[in-house]
């Protein structure tokens, strides 16, 4: 069922968005990470997935929890759910990274698409990803990803 919303929460998403392929490029990038860092992290990934998906539907924190919370229900996410991924966006958007592993499994997705985006405008070098490496990321798994994500982009 947990697989299932997090696909719904993916359409509801881009649904959203409309034409905005952009953004829903990034958002999903980070969604995509954040599996990855999550199954190594041991996180409950419907939580962090829907919080990917779901993180930038309105810039005002209040309003995103609101609007966030009304997609789940609209979804037939339980309460439970619904808690935990707005509350999971709050601490995302409050910079609380370091409050859950759910937390830093989605800092350090977000984290990872920002540098990787950056990085197709102007590259960066061995000794930037380093630094980005150790003060950006919150887990190992987060570093194991960077440094998949970044290899391929030719930087140890």
């Amino acid at each position: 069922q947990d697989n299932l919303l997090k696909d719904k929460v993916a359409v509801e998403m881009k649904r959203h968005y409309k034409t905005d392929f952009k953004r829903i490029g990034h958002l999903s990038r980070i969604a995509r990470y954040a599996e990855k860092i999550g199954q190594q992290e041991g996180v409950n990934l419907a939580v962090v997935l829907c919080a990917a998906y779901l993180k930038d539907i309105e810039a005002d924190v209040s309003s995103n929890q609101t609007s966030a919370g009304t997609i789940l229900e609209n979804l037939g996410a339980n309460e439970e759910i619904r808690k935990e991924v707005c509350a999971l966006i709050e601490a995302f958007k409050n910079g609380r990274t370091n409050t859950s592993p759910e937390a830093g499994s989605l800092a350090d997705a977000a984290a990872i698409t920002l540098l990787e985006e950056r990085n197709k405008e102007l590259a960066i070098d061995e000794e930037q990803f380093t630094d980005f490496i150790s003060e950006e990321i919150a887990t190992e798994a987060g570093r194991v990803v960077a440094r998949s994500v970044f290899n391929h982009l030719e930087i140890s």
